[in-house]
């Protein structure tokens, strides 16, 4: 899924996560079928996401989940972190944080 905000487009990793941001935030949910042939910046949103104050967060089920030490990070570290703007940060709501 991907969703249309401010003229850019996000990949997000999951049908809730997406369906979240277009009921909280109003943005429009795109099928990739349509959004191929819209010709603007795509950019993709792992699971593992930074703010710009470095906060990094793991998506889960429509929220964000504040990992708070490298310890909790570990268990992560597969999936690439992806930066993301502090407006893209806040579209998605808190949930637990991971310890």
């Amino acid at each position: 899924k991907l969703v249309e905000a401010d003229g850019s487009f996000y990949s997000f990793p999951n049908g809730d996560t997406a369906g979240n941001f277009a009921t909280s935030n109003r943005v429009e949910v795109l099928s990739q079928s349509i959004a191929n042939n819209i010709n603007r910046e795509k950019s993709s949103v792992t699971r593992l996401i930074r703010d710009p104050s470095g906060k990094v967060y793991w998506v889960e089920n429509g929220q964000k989940r504040w990992i708070l030490n490298t310890t909790a990070l570990q268990p992560y570290s597969a999936t690439p972190i992806t930066n993301v703007s502090q407006a893209v940060a806040n579209w998605l709501p808190n949930g637990a944080n991971i310890q």
